[in-house]
């Protein structure tokens, strides 16, 4: 299992290597210009019809295009896709991920492992330190479902605006039909998102391992 998950990594980071495209400013820092062919800021249009786009009511400003609606470049690793813009049809958000767990039973906290070698090869590929992921904990309870969410984040500055590329594990419980899910997910985004959209709902919290995740979630 070992070995598969290696070569997957090394396909896979073969491949981001090619669908990102970056410049190398210094040791200390590189611009992560687009991920999967998408463009922060560049124009839905480019990859979705506008009339596709969903609003949530936690996010009312924000329209959301999904997996089937979108063009873009799709990598083997993951399964999941959508794009995220503001009201003037603008990307602030590109998502990719896949699911690693989906019940109690098959839960091992397997994600947790998978975005660590995950940070590590990316760091590598990309020549940067690693320690450049700041690495967060958070936690969120709504009126609907409670989760958990481990990211590491590597900022960055492109043409004066402030960026954010996310490597992050999310464990999350429907509270009403008992749909636990763990993915593991890739997003680059604004910081205005960020900070709106992510800072916003989830608490920062103390470290926490497998044991943490299973009481908290399951019980």
């Amino acid at each position: 299992m070992g070995t598969m998950l290696y070569f997957e990594m090394k396909i896979f980071l073969s491949l981001l290597i090619f669908i990102f495209s970056f410049q190398s400013i210094s040791k200390a820092e590189v611009v992560i210009d687009n991920i999967f062919g998408v463009k922060l800021y560049s124009d839905i249009s480019k990859y979705a019809d506008v009339e596709n786009g969903k609003k949530r009511d936690d996010m009312p400003k924000i329209y959301t295009f999904i997996n089937k609606d979108i063009d873009i470049n799709r990598d083997p690793l993951f399964n999941e896709y959508y794009l995220r813009t503001n009201q003037d049809y603008k990307i602030v958000n590109i998502s990719a991920g896949k699911v690693i767990s989906s019940s109690k039973n098959e839960f091992n906290n397997k994600c947790s492992s998978e975005k660590k070698k995950f940070i590590s090869n990316l760091a590598n590929s990309l020549e940067i330190d690693e320690k450049l992921f700041k690495k967060r904990f958070r936690k969120a309870e709504m009126e609907n479902l409670i989760g958990l969410w481990e990211d590491s984040s590597y900022t960055f500055v492109d043409d004066n605006k402030k960026a954010r590329l996310l490597i992050y594990c999310v464990y999350r419980r429907t509270l009403t039909n008992d749909d636990f899910g763990e993915r593991l997910a890739v997003t680059l985004m604004t910081e205005d998102y960020y900070r709106s959209h992510v800072i916003s709902r989830f608490e920062i919290t103390k470290q926490f391992n497998t044991k943490f995740i299973e009481d908290y979630i399951f019980n």
